[in-house]
């Protein structure tokens, strides 16, 4: 005969029922599915290459159960009981297909989004038509002063981006470039910005900072010596402005550049993923039916918590396309962080990551020029993003100036107006922008939880 049970007891009983259920023989726990990661690196380059691949995989409940691993490469596979991380040398050029899956003991399964492998031939002179024909090589910009002038010379901040320039020569690789079999007659004078072509219909022609970060660095309205820029957009540019070049192994080994800017400067810079990651977020947002605004997505983001999870944006797997709303949660699930699922968390998850990269970088740079920083101007589109500008400011504890936004344009306008001798020099229009309206100041705030945030963030690079 069954007991009556009094009213608090008869209130739990189905709970105390349902949690004894489900330990009982044949009622286990709810298997949840694992969680796949692939790294291959390079993802591009010119054959022969050797390419590292890794498929690695973590149990969202915390339970090593993976059975197996596989990497599929093309239409090859390859399976293992343990972890995949093999180097294989690419001969042939072409573009390849390369996942990663893993398999739990309950026969739950994941795979990770495609990574493209695009592999290119290097052709040798004897073998290419074109370069045996070539009379002058001239850069896009160069080329369009040809059309106007008939001018054949590089402009130096384009001609640095080309990896054929020996900035502490001032003069093109020509080491380099013979080893290449490039024919090193072809490559005409380098010239600075600044410097009149001639003139098309009575207009003068002049050479600009033709790369459009060097551009973008003449404009920062800064009226101090120890500042840092961040050319802030689809990318980020991280940078500080010097007389010198820096070329040394602890500059190769943190992947800065040395490249040219205006006037006789250099950008001492490193390129760090920027507002791609929510562009791509948007893109797939948008084939689900919802058209987010870059503004929208801002509100959305300063109502979630801050730091509540954190990602490593130059990860490999976000340089392609590919579902980042699902990546993002999947690294913060492998990680076992709290995964963002909504765009406003996944939003802030990626701005509050960006701006402790931005710290990281800010430690590389100043470490390696042993250079102080005692600003950070922001310019280019993405300084109109108001929380990543004061989430910057907090994460590097700095002072932060936002704008102009078409920093290019002012910076191509100002060598311009100098060259004609309307501005006096470099200091003197970057005071005139200062003084423009739209520029914006940010101070830091919650230093000790992002300092706190900044060891996780390190802990979470060493993984990957």
């Amino acid at each position: 005969m069954m007991k009556t049970l009094n009213p608090i007891k008869q209130k739990f009983s189905g709970i105390i029922l349902a949690v004894c259920v489900s330990f009982l023989p044949g009622c286990e726990p709810d298997n949840a599915p694992p969680t796949a990661k692939l790294n291959v690196n390079p993802l591009y380059g010119e054959v022969p290459v050797d390419v590292r691949m890794k498929v690695t995989g973590q149990d969202p409940d915390g339970v090593e159960d993976i059975k197996q691993y596989i990497l599929y490469i093309g239409n090859e596979s390859v399976k293992s009981s343990t972890p995949i991380d093999i180097t294989r040398n690419f001969t042939n050029e072409g573009k390849i297909d390369i996942y990663g899956e893993v398999i739990d003991s309950k026969n739950q399964s994941n795979k990770t989004p495609a990574s493209q492998l695009d592999l290119t031939l290097t052709e040798g002179i004897e073998q290419s038509a074109v370069l045996s024909n070539a009379e002058t090589f001239l850069t896009i910009p160069d080329l369009l002063n040809f059309w106007l002038v008939g001018a054949k010379a590089c402009e130096f901040t384009n001609a640095t981006t080309t990896q054929l320039y020996n900035p502490l020569q001032k003069n093109w690789a020509e080491s380099l470039i013979n080893k290449l079999q490039i024919p090193y007659h072809i490559f005409p004078d380098v010239i600075s910005p600044g410097i009149q072509l001639g003139k098309y219909d009575g207009i003068d022609v002049m050479t600009v900072a033709a790369h459009d970060t060097a551009s973008a660095v003449a404009a920062v309205p800064t009226e101090i010596k120890n500042f840092t820029y961040i050319s802030s957009g689809t990318w980020s540019l991280v940078g500080q402005e010097i007389a010198i070049p820096l070329i040394n192994e602890s500059a190769l080994k943190a992947n800065i550049t040395n490249e040219g800017g205006v006037f006789g400067t250099f950008l001492f810079l490193k390129n760090v993923m920027g507002l791609w990651l929510i562009q791509e977020c948007q893109r797939i947002w948008r084939k689900e039916g919802e058209n987010y605004t870059s503004s929208d997505l801002v509100k959305l983001a300063k109502q979630e918590p801050p730091l509540r999870s954190l990602i490593i944006p130059d990860d490999p797997q976000f340089l392609h396309q590919g579902n980042f709303p699902q990546m993002i949660a999947n690294f913060c699930q492998i990680t076992s962080q709290p995964m963002p699922t909504t765009p406003g968390a996944i939003v802030r998850c990626v701005l509050d990551s960006l701006a402790l990269d931005y710290k990281n970088v800010l430690e590389k740079l100043v470490g390696i020029s042993n250079r102080p920083v005692e600003l950070i101007h922001i310019v280019g589109g993405g300084s109109q993003n108001d929380l990543l500008n004061q989430l910057t400011a907090n994460a590097t504890g700095l002072s932060v100036f936002a704008g102009p936004a078409e920093a290019t344009v002012l910076g191509n306008a100002i060598v311009q107006l100098i060259t004609l001798g309307e501005i006096k020099n470099l200091s003197e229009a970057r005071q005139i922008v200062a003084k423009m309206r739209g520029i914006k100041r940010y101070e830091p705030k919650d230093s000790a939880l992002w300092d706190e945030a900044y060891q996780r963030f390190l802990t979470l690079q060493k993984q990957f």
